[in-house]
């Protein structure tokens, strides 16, 4: 039983210390995942983690299986062995870089669940030069964008 308590106390002051970084670097709008249920009921830390998220636009709170966050795990695992604190903006850490596909799709997924329907299909590539383009030329956009009527620019090239 120490164990599991030491492990949500040091998941709930990661979670603080999370959310302390968002508002540091301006981000108003953050998801926590967290692997411990009861996290949420350790006392003094979770009380100034609620009163710290009330300072962002939004500040959502997701219980998400350990099988589900591997990069959560795997981050908190190897985070043992680091005696500084560090935070990846643009790049993705090497120790997490297997797991990230596996919990984008894990996102899709659940994000999906919220939609009266929704289907998903594996199309070969050949078969879909239109998204492939736009796959590919996502990867040079640094923001969300959406085309209702017209056609992207991209996909007459």
């Amino acid at each position: 039983m120490k164990k599991l308590q030491d492990a949500e106390v040091i998941e709930a002051l990661a979670i603080r210390r999370a959310i302390k970084f968002a508002i540091e670097t301006s981000f108003n709008c953050v998801i926590i995942e967290n692997t411990a249920e009861t996290t949420f009921h350790i006392g003094h830390i979770i009380d100034d983690v609620k009163h710290l998220s009330k300072a962002m636009k939004s500040c959502e709170f997701h219980h998400t299986k350990r099988e589900a966050n591997q990069i959560g795990h795997t981050l908190a695992r190897n985070a043992i062995h680091v005696d500084t604190e560090m935070a990846w903006l643009e790049e993705i850490p090497p120790c997490v870089y297997d797991f990230t596909w596996v919990d984008v799709i894990n996102d899709v997924k659940h994000l999906s669940k919220a939609m009266k329907s929704c289907e998903f299909h594996h199309t070969k590539r050949e078969a879909n030069q239109i998204g492939h383009t736009l796959a590919r030329n996502a990867i040079h956009v640094d923001t969300e964008m959406a085309w209702l009527e017209e056609i992207p620019p991209c996909v007459y090239d």
